[in-house]
């Protein structure tokens, strides 16, 4: 009988498991969209969740005109109109206005001052529903 326990437990944790990396596998997928672009920040805003926010941009370079997919969950981590993008990540202390941001989606990577720093934080698919809020009720974008 603990035998069957056990084989049984094993079971149940390798479903979860499986289920886990498959979940994660998606979001994953979904930031290898090619978006890339390089901007100068405009002005920032943090939420009362740890550090996440909004950095906003004025785009210097992009590979994309606008982007603002629609994702079943969660939002991606950008958006972009026009000459104005909004990134939805960790806003460091240490950010400043007028400081360069590189986003590489494929990488899931936003680099700081990359021609002088080696700083960089991940991006994500925004799936935090407390985080999702704040972005609609904070977004220049409407």
């Amino acid at each position: 009988m603990k035998d069957i326990v056990k084989i049984l437990s094993l079971i149940c944790l390798v479903a979860q498991i499986s289920c886990s990396i498959k979940n994660e596998e998606i979001p994953e997928k979904e930031m290898k969209n090619n978006v890339e672009f390089v901007g100068n920040i405009i002005s920032f805003q943090k939420s009362s969740n740890h550090a996440f926010g909004i950095i906003r941009l004025k785009i210097i370079k992009k590979n994309i005109k606008n982007f603002d997919e629609i994702l079943d969950k969660g939002i991606y981590p950008y958006k972009i109109k026009d000459k104005i993008a909004e990134l939805y990540c960790t806003v460091s202390v240490d950010r400043k206005v007028g400081e360069t941001v590189k986003v590489v989606s494929n990488d899931g990577v936003v680099y700081y001052n990359p021609s002088n720093s080696r700083e960089e934080g991940s991006l994500f698919i925004i799936d935090d529903p407390y985080n999702i809020d704040f972005v609609k009720m904070n977004t220049i974008f409407r």
